[in-house]
């Protein structure tokens, strides 16, 4: 299956990634989400979240608790990309990795949420 998206710029440093990210608007899955229209899901927003973790800490990672989402724009490929990635994170007790995200361009933000992560 094609690449969903591309980290064209990242930086970590104390506890902060930041990655400039553009999402493929020939993948499949536009096709269907929606013809003519397309919309980023907001569970593929999230899991490009996870995947920045990931990179960044260099562990496998699961969702364990969404606790604040909001999704303010729709991030429509064809119009929208290099779109900034902001995660925060700090690591608790048990391993839990605790982090406040957002999603903007510019003034316009895409998504704004704190979750917590546990390894996988």
């Amino acid at each position: 299956m094609e690449q969903f998206f591309e980290t064209t710029e990242s930086t970590h440093a104390d506890n902060e990634i930041n990655a400039v990210v553009s999402f493929n608007e020939n993948h499949p899955l536009y096709q269907g989400h929606f013809p003519g229209s397309p919309v980023t899901p907001g569970v593929i927003q999230l899991d490009v979240i996870q995947q920045l973790l990931e990179r960044a800490i260099d562990k496998k990672v699961k969702l364990k608790t969404l606790n604040r989402c909001k999704f303010l724009a729709m991030i429509n490929p064809q119009e929208t990309n290099n779109i900034l990635f902001n995660i925060k994170y700090s690591i608790g007790e048990n391993n839990e990795i605790k982090t406040q995200n957002t999603i903007s361009k510019a003034d316009k933000f895409f998504l704004k949420t704190s979750a917590t992560f546990s390894e996988a």
